[in-house]
């Protein structure tokens, strides 16, 4: 069935007179058509430009035959259906036609039927049509998918490789921190160990960002500023964007304060800064800016998803190309892309897309040809937190335990031995366990006296909290402390939030460890 109310037809035919009986044989079957006639090949092959939905071609003209413009409309436009006319054909001759791509041939004689055949060309075309899509749909999908594939691997290996370093970083934050109580503040040697110390921090920041690149970082919102984020990220992104591009700061002094989450926050800005990079392979110049903005109703109807309220306006600017308008309708669908195939998943500009609307904001872009193209995310602030609501800094004194026992079970050795050393410095009672066996070995034969079971959450035996479970059927007041260095997909968040126990990530300091075992201690 025909969709279009108009057909657009491109008639080949060198005399006026043979154009016209085809002409009355369509209208007297109802076929509603406007018609561009041509005569030659060059206005054929301009003809063929303008994309029509049909053309009807005479058999034998003066300057070239039917055939000689079946092969250029099929080499030009293959999608387009071309119907010959002829006065005479054999038929080897129109067997010859059909094989050649001929959707179908009249006689001259027979116009009565063109109308029927134009229809049924066209709905074959359609079919056609349909299908092209239909497998091309299938090829982005195989393409996707490989995509997924490869993401999700390089995820796998970026997420294994953060473990194995936070552990690495524990031992190296960990030993730091017992010389540092042992060395005076005057003494040089604290300096070094204090740059140590430094190292290891930004080293931690680094497998932070790889999880964060790995998608398995999960979303804990917290109060926060922009601009400080933006400042922690710059190192970073001038190693990301090279030498060839410029990279601006435009920070507000004042900004308001946000809820949200910093891992994404800095996926969000680190992908809208790489896809600037990307459409600039000339070099050229990155904005990074963040301003307050107060949006009241009237202010909502210039902006798509706004909604009134007081927002941070997070807006990363390059002064490329531009983007057209039919590309900027789909920038944010997952997989779309205009990069070269291998290039670019695709997924990179949805998933800032998918950022903002989690922190509750939405996302606008920008763009001018030739000038370039801004994109700003519009996230809602909070008040700042007062100083008397933040928690204060405890002495050393005050993480001091009182002869609490605890059961630490750490499959790593030299984490092990770490947290041993630090938690036996503080006056708690430490009896190290390698894995889960050995953990229920030791419960047993100290018939379950514990006061803290602090437990790794990825044992080569068994599961952190599989094990817990069985211990607290012993004796089931226990407090529970859960640590990991591993994603938050393995790291079992999930059934720890259930059951409410305490978790703090690796690579921890010592202070935050003592801290945090010293909360959990007085909250039983």
């Amino acid at each position: 069935m025909m969709k279009k109310e108009t057909l657009h037809l491109l008639i080949l035919e060198d005399n006026p007179e043979n154009a016209e009986p085809m002409i009355n044989a369509l209208e007297k079957d109802g076929i509603s058509f406007e018609w561009n006639r041509v005569d030659s090949k060059e206005s054929f092959i301009k003809g063929l430009k303008e994309k029509p939905d049909l053309v009807l071609a005479a058999h034998s003209l003066i300057a070239f035959d039917g055939m000689d413009a079946l092969k250029i409309a099929k080499e030009a436009a293959p999608e387009i259906p071309l119907i010959l006319i002829s006065d005479t054909i054999g038929d080897d001759k129109a067997v010859e036609c059909l094989k050649a791509g001929a959707d179908d041939f009249v006689l001259k004689h027979k116009l009565s039927r063109l109308g029927k055949v134009v229809k049924r060309a066209l709905e074959e075309a359609e079919i056609y049509k349909e299908r092209i899509q239909t497998e091309e749909i299938l090829l982005m999908s195989d393409e996707n998918l490989r995509q997924v594939q490869k993401m999700e691997a390089i995820g796998t290996l970026a997420g294994g490789v953060a473990h194995d370093f936070n552990n690495i970083l524990m031992a190296i934050q960990g030993n730091v921190d017992i010389a540092l109580m042992d060395v005076e503040k005057d003494h040089p040697v604290h300096l070094n160990l204090m740059e140590i110390r430094k190292a290891s921090e930004r080293a931690s920041d680094l497998t932070r960002q790889l999880l964060l690149f790995s998608r398995r970082q999960a979303m804990e919102q917290i109060p926060l500023n922009p601009n400080k984020i933006i400042k922690n990220l710059l190192k970073m992104l001038n190693r990301l964007i090279g030498e060839d591009i410029i990279l601006k700061v435009d920070l507000a002094n004042d900004l308001k304060m946000i809820k949200g989450d910093t891992g994404t926050i800095e996926q969000a800005v680190m992908n809208l800064v790489v896809n600037a990079r990307d459409v600039m392979t000339d070099g050229g110049k990155i904005t990074v800016a963040t301003n307050n903005l107060f949006l009241n109703e009237k202010d909502c109807r210039l902006y798509s998803d706004a909604k009134p309220g007081e927002f941070v306006c997070l807006s990363v600017q390059d002064n490329g190309d531009g983007i057209a308008p039919p590309i900027l309708d789909r920038i944010f669908d997952p997989f779309f892309t205009t990069k070269e195939q291998g290039k670019g998943t695709g997924l990179g500009l949805s998933a800032v897309y998918g950022i903002v609307k989690k922190h509750e904001g939405w996302i606008n872009v920008e763009s001018i040809p030739d000038e370039g193209t801004t994109f700003k995310m519009y996230l809602p602030t909070i008040s700042a937190e007062p100083e008397q609501n933040r928690p204060p800094v405890l002495s050393p004194e005050k993480l001091n335990g009182n002869q609490e026992r605890i059961l630490l079970v750490e499959d790593e050795e030299v984490v092990r031995n770490i947290l041993r050393e630090l938690l036996s410095e503080k006056k708690y009672k430490v009896f190290p366990a390698a894995n889960a066996q050995e953990a229920l070995a030791i419960f047993e034969k100290e018939k379950g006296a514990f006061d803290l079971i602090f437990s790794d959450v990825v044992l080569p035996d068994l599961r952190g909290p599989k094990l817990v479970k069985q211990l607290l059927k012993q004796k089931p007041k226990i407090p529970v402390l859960f640590t990991s260095g591993y994603s938050e997909e393995k790291s079992d968040r999930e059934i720890i939030n259930e059951f409410g126990y305490t978790y703090i990530k690796k690579p921890f300091t010592s202070y935050d460890m003592l801290k945090t075992v010293k909360e959990v201690l007085e909250k039983k």
